[in-house]
């Protein structure tokens, strides 16, 4: 059970976020638990994300962060359906690492671990953002010679920033010929 409190609560003490809300909505036709953050600076979703399941848990987290502009100013009350309207039309699809989605087969479940391996995260979904979960040029030579090795295939560091995510990835390495096993 995700406790909505516990979550603001943690989010708040993020260096990074300035107010958080925790939201029930629907992605994909599901329920879901989402937790609006406002920010200063630059953090996205997916480093919120991954630092609330590692304070909180995977079972007590939100099922997915958005990062917005603004919060609307409810004065202690709960956000109404006009409030929500925007948020409500920017999740329906959980489109672009929102929330977390994970891998749909081996190939997607190797490369989703060596990303989440060099960059010493939990773990990392299938629409996650290279860059936005904290990829550089460093991790991307790691990230490549680690798929290289596994997989004994040549693979261009331009391929990983170019495909962006897992599931891109995984679908041009799939392309090529390679094969999880």
């Amino acid at each position: 059970m995700i406790d909505g409190t516990q979550v603001v609560d943690v989010l708040g003490r993020h260096p990074d976020v300035l107010r958080a809300v925790v939201i029930q909505t629907e992605v994909r036709g599901a329920p879901a638990v989402l937790a609006l953050v406002e920010v200063r600076g630059y953090v996205g979703a997916p480093q919120l994300r991954e630092y609330a399941w590692r304070e909180l848990g995977q079972d007590h987290a939100p099922d997915g962060v958005l990062v917005v502009d603004r919060i609307p100013d409810t004065n202690g009350a709960s956000m109404g359906d006009g409030d929500l309207a925007a948020v409500r039309e920017a999740v329906r699809d959980g489109a672009g690492g929102l929330l977390y989605s994970p891998p749909a087969d081996p190939l997607e479940a190797i490369v989703a671990q060596v990303w989440a391996r060099v960059m010493k995260l939990e773990r990392v979904g299938v629409d996650d953002d290279f860059l936005d979960v904290g990829g550089d040029s460093g991790v991307a030579v790691r990230i490549v010679t680690e798929l290289e090795r596994r997989f004994d295939a040549l693979i261009d560091i331009r391929d990983l920033v170019e495909q962006g995510t897992v599931r891109r990835l995984a679908a041009l390495l799939r392309e090529r010929g390679v094969r999880a096993g």
